[in-house]
């Protein structure tokens, strides 16, 4: 599994590559990712699930918990500002 210093790396990379792309790539790239957020959202909210019941292990307050927690309208809402 990749380490989060890994992936921040690639997204800085990938970063750059967006940089330089012309308006229509950009926005095909924007759809793209909201297409997979759309795609996925099932196991992005399983993978939340997973990180709320470690923070309720690890005593993470209620204040803060209840920001932490993704509904399937929070993922769709993350999909709609990239589309």
């Amino acid at each position: 599994m990749e380490n989060l210093c890994d992936k921040l790396k690639k997204i800085k990379e990938s970063s750059r590559k967006l940089a330089v792309l012309d308006a229509e790539s950009k926005s095909g790239a924007l759809f793209s990712m909201a297409d997979e957020i759309r795609k996925h959202s099932a196991e992005i909210l399983l993978a939340n699930q997973k990180d709320l019941s470690i923070a309720k292990e690890n005593n993470l307050d209620e204040s803060r918990l209840s920001i932490l927690k993704l509904t399937a309208d929070n993922v769709e809402s993350m999909a709609k500002v990239l589309s």
